[in-house]
């Protein structure tokens, strides 16, 4: 599955849902724009190696930036407005 920005943030903030969305996943994903933004947001440079750490973990794969990531992203956002994930 191919994560957005919002979901890190969702999981930084504590949100123990958007945390087991991604433990669930086998497959973890997320955009080239997805990992500058996350690594752009960091505060310091302790933040900035516990996010890459946390990829690293994880297994996430960086994908490039191409319309078919654009395509699962909007897939991905309707799959979590069906099922109430926003609220």
């Amino acid at each position: 599955m191919v994560f957005d920005i919002d979901l890190f943030i969702w999981i930084q903030r504590g949100n123990r849902k958007a945390a087991r969305l991604v433990e669930r996943e086998e497959e973890r994903l997320l955009s080239l724009q997805t990992y500058v933004e996350l690594l752009q947001g960091a505060q310091n440079q302790q933040q900035h190696e516990s996010t890459k750490s946390f990829l690293k973990t994880f297994g996430f794969a960086t994908l490039p930036l191409t319309e078919n990531i654009r395509t699962l992203v909007t897939r991905f956002c309707k799959w979590l407005m069906a099922r109430n994930f926003w609220l």
